[in-house]
């Protein structure tokens, strides 16, 4: 007669622990850049003033423009600099469009560039660098008082660089300043921002 082989255990058997290795390990990497990016809403620490500005389709834009949502922004003294902002604000969005919490508000969370111009000009450089989502929004015209600012509140942060990202919520507070141009600054810049929208839907 043949031997009969004894069962292992069913805790004892190492492809079962394998699986659930696999599905803890799933988890963990799903979850944990939700565990890390949950701050409390960040303060405003500066408040624009009140402007004019233009679309690059034509179409003015001034502070009560910005109701409704939470601006991811940047902005540009220099158009002909336009490159070094405009390349760490795609890495941004590309960041934004890999996040399963985005889904949830949709438009309300949006992409700003500032910086002086003619509506002509704006359309040329969303043309040139694929800026023609509707989730972006490209202001220009008699730019310089609002970037002047801007560069005044993020000096007095003490936050300095070519690529800085502003969250900007919709009744024109600012509530910090990232920097664009690092991993780290753009993540920082999105839950932040997620955050600001979460707590002004907890407040309507």
């Amino acid at each position: 007669m043949a031997e009969q082989k004894t069962r292992r255990p069913l805790h004892k058997n190492p492809w079962l622990w394998g699986v659930v290795a696999l599905i803890a390990l799933d988890a963990l990497f799903r979850f944990t850049p939700l565990l890390k990016r949950i701050p409390e809403p960040p303060p405003v620490v500066a408040t624009l003033p009140d402007f004019s500005l233009v679309r690059a389709d034509g179409t003015p834009f001034g502070r009560a423009d910005l109701a409704g949502a939470v601006h991811l922004a940047a902005f540009v003294e220099d158009p002909e600099r336009a490159g070094a902002v405009v390349g760490p604000m795609l890495r941004l969005e590309a960041y934004v469009l890999e996040q399963a919490p985005y889904e949830r508000y949709g438009d309300e969370l949006r992409l700003m560039l500032i910086q002086p111009g003619s509506p002509e000009t704006l359309s040329a450089l969303a043309a040139a660098r694929g800026l023609t989502d509707p989730r972006w929004t490209l202001v220009g015209g008699d730019a310089a008082p609002v970037i002047r600012a801007l560069a005044s509140a993020a000096a007095a942060a003490e936050v300095a660089g070519e690529a800085l990202v502003l969250i900007i919520d919709g009744e024109g507070g600012v509530r910090g300043f990232f920097d664009a141009a690092e991993e780290e600054g753009r993540e920082e810049a999105f839950w932040r921002a997620m955050r600001t929208l979460e707590a002004a839907h907890e407040d309507r």
